[in-house]
C-alpha cells in the first residue's frame, strides 16, 4: 500500500495547469522516491508509480498539444521508469504516431535532472509506442520484424567479465543499464513479440514468453532476477548521487559487486543459448 503523500501527488498529476507546477510535481516526485526507498517499499511498486507520474504529466493541460496524445514509450510506456531514466514519446494523431519534440516537454523537464531521449520513428520507438497505444498490435508483428528484435536484443550480449577470486575484476568497467538493464529489456521486448503477448513490463514479458515455450522456465526466472538486480543496484546509485558516473568493480561494495557478477554470469549463459536456438 503506497504511503498518501504518493497517493495525492499521483492525483495531483494529471491536472496540473502550468509548467512550473509540472515541474514541482517531477522534484517532488523524487523526494517521495527517496523517503519510500527509505521506507522499503518495494522498488517495482515505485517505478510503477513514477512512470503513472510522468505519463500523466506529458498528458496534464501545461503540457498537452491540440489534436495530438503523447505517447510514452520506453521504461515510462512500459511502467518500469526509474528516476534517472531517460524519458522518450511520440506524438499520435487520428491513428498515427510521428516523432516531433514539443518545445513545452522539454520545458516541462528542464532543472529537474531528468533525461531526455528523443524519439523518432525507428522500429524500437515505434513498436513500444504502438504496444503501449494499442497492445494489441504485438500479434500483428511478422517474422522478419521479430527476427529483427532478437537480432537487435543479441548485438546487447554484455561483455565478458574479467574475474578475480569469484568476484568481477575490480578494474572492469561496469554500467548497470547499458550491461545488465537494458539487455535484460531488450530480450524481454523480443520474447514477448515471439510469443503473442501484449504485456508491457519486462518481467511480464519474460513470463509470457516462458508460458509460451519461447524461454525456458528457469531462464524467465534468472532474467526476471537480473532485471531486479539491475533496479536495485541502480537505484542505489541513484540515491548516491552517481548514477551517470563511469564506476569500475572496485567502487562498487562488495555485496553489489558480487550481485552484478551474478547477474552478469547469468544474463551472459541466456543470450549464448537464445542465440544457439534462435538464430
Amino acid at each position: 500500500m503506497l504511503h498518501p503523500s504518493l497517493i495525492e501527488l499521483a492525483e495531483q498529476a494529471p491536472r496540473c495547469q502550468d509548467l512550473a507546477t509540472a515541474r514541482g510535481v517531477v522534484v517532488e516526485s523524487h523526494q517521495l522516491f527517496r523517503n519510500a526507498l527509505a521506507h522499503d517499499v518495494k522498488p517495482e511498486a515505485l517505478t510503477s508509480w513514477y512512470s503513472d507520474i510522468i505519463t500523466s504529466l506529458l498528458r496534464c493541460p501545461a503540457v498537452s498539444l491540440a489534436g495530438y496524445r503523447i505517447v510514452p514509450s520506453g521504461a515510462v510506456g512500459r511502467g518500469e521508469a526509474l528516476p534517472d531514466s531517460p524519458i522518450s514519446w511520440l506524438l499520435e494523431k487520428n491513428g498515427s504516431l510521428s516523432a516531433k519534440h514539443p518545445e513545452t516537454i522539454f520545458q516541462l523537464f528542464h532543472g529537474t535532472h531528468v533525461p531526455i531521449e528523443k524519439s523518432d520513428l525507428d522500429p524500437r520507438f515505434l513498436l513500444d509506442a504502438a504496444i503501449t497505444t494499442h497492445p494489441s498490435q504485438i500479434s500483428t508483428l511478422s517474422p522478419h520484424q521479430r527476427q529483427d528484435l532478437l537480432t537487435e536484443a543479441l548485438a546487447l550480449h554484455p561483455p565478458a567479465i574479467k574475474v578475480s577470486n569469484g568476484l568481477p575484476d575490480r578494474g572492469t568497467v561496469v554500467s548497470i543499464r547499458k550491461n545488465l538493464l537494458v539487455p535484460v529489456v531488450r530480450i524481454a521486448r523480443w520474447a514477448a513479440a515471439e510469443a503473442g503477448s501484449s504485456e508491457l513490463s519486462t518481467p511480464r514479458r519474460l513470463s509470457a514468453a516462458a508460458q509460451a515455450g519461447v524461454l525456458r522456465e528457469p531462464e524467465a526466472a534468472l532474467l526476471i532476477q537480473g532485471f531486479h538486480s539491475g533496479v536495485r543496484l541502480q537505484l542505489q546509485r541513484w540515491l548516491d548521487g552517481v548514477y551517470d558516473h563511469e564506476v569500475t568493480a572496485e567502487t562498487l561494495p562488495a555485496l553489489q559487486r558480487s550481485e552484478f557478477g551474478a547477474a552478469s554470469r547469468d544474463l551472459s549463459q541466456i543470450f549464448r543459448a537464445i542465440h544457439s536456438r534462435f538464430s
